[in-house]
């Protein structure tokens, strides 16, 4: 039986299970610096745990991509409104709790968020209930949080705060102060990475956990050196968050790093910032104390974590040696794009010298990565998309020899709400067809268009080009991520397409 705390935080499906959520035990940190008593736990892994692979592949399956309930398979629905139930009703009776925070990570997580809180607010009405997660947006830097405020209208909540919680959770629960910005409002960056404590795991448990199967099989915690990013892309909003990068010091990244490996044990480690390179100096100074560490306690440390494309002359062969030396192994790079046009329309910002130098020093140095690549921007020529399938070529040797751990390729650019692609689509594109009004967003952005800018170009000539990608990847060997589930994905809309497109037509007529 665990001692009674005055919060309890919850992670909910649908979140990955290879690496333990990580928001419950950076917000644990603030509170137990703050003196409040805390229990942080991972109900996604717990259920994991409670129904067995077969049945997670079903919750998974069933909760990808789907923000309604109506769209969730039956079985799905029963599976959380037993198991996941039941495993919070054990927890809030365990831990008894004055406060129950719910982490929503995304809009996969809303379905399940929303049955705990009818059936928790049912049976233990005097709690008070706080959510917060990027899932309470439709994107990562939307400033509409129509879930929460419906939650609060149906009297689920009492609060919800918006974007970064570690400063807003502890003012309204250790100040009683609810209204800093973001509770119930519009957020504020925090300015100041280093005033916020260290991420607490201690309620992490490993052994729940398949890091076997992932990570060089051993725990991995998920740590968070800066925040924006330097980079400002056409199709991303992360800036709408985080209107300005910020970093701790590479000093006080490595002293956490180490604390968690003198506190609990673990020295795998995961940045979740949009990339680890965004300051050299920074990384640097990471990698120096790493080493250092390393050398003097014998420690096999490992870490990563997303990673932008540099010169040498921006980032030399010194820097890679040394990273590699301090336990950096693995990086993940938004490539999006293999012309070095479309990633300059894109704004990403790096030239096809950059991305040479990047791979051949990651291939030199022994560090894999995985990279990205998104299909269907209203630019992109046939050469352009030619220039795809020539980088599968060009750098063969590469996934040969592990250097490209593997290729994520995304179903196609969409006009994500909050982006300065999405703001401005309609320079770029016409709608295509007929669409229902249910199947628009706030904005009218249309699911399917075809381009002012590139003749032919609509949503059946991105798929075959999308697929023709796919298809050279199976051909020649390449690791892909989840490459059936979006396959099928574009399938189902492309029948979709057709549907509209002919019911079009007989409407015209």
């Amino acid at each position: 039986m665990q001692n009674k705390s005055q919060v309890l935080l919850l992670s909910v499906p649908l979140m990955e299970i290879k690496r333990p959520a990580p928001a419950i035990y950076h917000l644990k940190g603030q509170l137990t610096a703050g003196n409040v008593s805390c229990a942080a736990i991972d109900a996604n892994i717990l259920l994991y745990n409670a129904v067995g692979q077969e049945s997670w592949n079903k919750v998974q399956n069933g909760l990808n991509f789907e923000a309604e309930i109506k769209s969730v398979p039956l079985d799905v629905i029963k599976i959380l409104e037993t198991e996941l139930v039941d495993i919070v009703k054990t927890q809030i009776e365990q831990v008894d709790p004055d406060w129950i925070g719910i982490s929503v990570f995304s809009v996969n997580s809303r379905i399940a968020t929303t049955i705990i809180l009818q059936n928790i607010r049912h049976i233990y009405p005097d709690k008070k209930i706080v959510v917060g997660g990027m899932g309470l947006g439709v994107t990562i830097g939307s400033k509409e949080y129509e879930y929460a405020e419906e939650l609060q209208q149906q009297g689920l909540i009492d609060y919800y705060i918006a974007a970064e919680g570690e400063v807003a959770l502890v003012e309204l629960i250790c100040n009683d102060n609810p209204n800093y910005p973001g509770i119930n409002s519009t957020p504020k960056q925090i300015g100041d990475l280093e005033g916020l404590a260290f991420a607490d795991y201690t309620d992490c448990d490993h052994a729940l956990y398949p890091f076997k199967d992932y990570d060089y099989g051993r725990p991995v915690y998920v740590l968070t050196g800066s925040r924006g990013c330097v980079r400002r892309c056409d199709f991303c909003d992360v800036y709408r968050l985080w209107p300005k990068f910020k970093t701790r010091g590479g000093e006080h990244i490595a002293q956490e790093m180490i604390h968690h490996y003198e506190t609990r044990g673990v020295d795998n480690f995961y940045f979740s910032d949009s990339l680890v390179n965004g300051s050299m100096k920074a990384f640097r100074e990471t990698s120096e104390i790493i080493y250092k560490y390393k050398q003097d306690h014998n420690v096999d440390f490992i870490w990563g974590g997303q990673f932008i494309c540099r010169t040498n002359g921006q980032m030399g062969p010194e820097d890679y040696e040394l990273a590699r030396a301090s336990g950096m192994r693995n990086t993940g790079i938004g490539l999006e794009h293999a012309s070095e046009r479309m990633r300059m329309a894109m704004r990403k910002g790096f030239s096809d010298q950059a991305l040479e130098d990047t791979l051949r020093n990651h291939q030199t140095y022994g560090i894999n990565t995985m990279l990205n690549i998104l299909f269907g921007h209203p630019v992109e020529t046939l050469d352009d998309h030619h220039k795809n399938l020539e980088f599968l070529d060009n750098y063969q040797d590469l996934m040969d020899d592990g250097t490209i751990a593997s290729l994520n390729l995304q179903t196609y650019i969409a006009f994500l709400p909050g982006t300065d692609f999405a703001d401005k689509f309609e320079n770029y594109t016409v709608q295509d067809t007929n669409i229902p009004t249910e199947k628009t967003n706030n904005k009218k952005i249309p699911l399917f268009w075809k381009s002012k800018m590139v003749d032919t170009l609509d949503f059946p000539e991105i798929y075959r080009r999308r697929k023709e990608v796919s298809d050279a990847c199976a051909e020649k060997n390449w690791r892909t991520v989840n490459e059936r589930v979006f396959m099928q994905k574009m399938e189902t809309e492309l029948l979709l397409y057709n549907r509209w497109k002919a019911e079009s037509k007989i409407t015209l007529r």
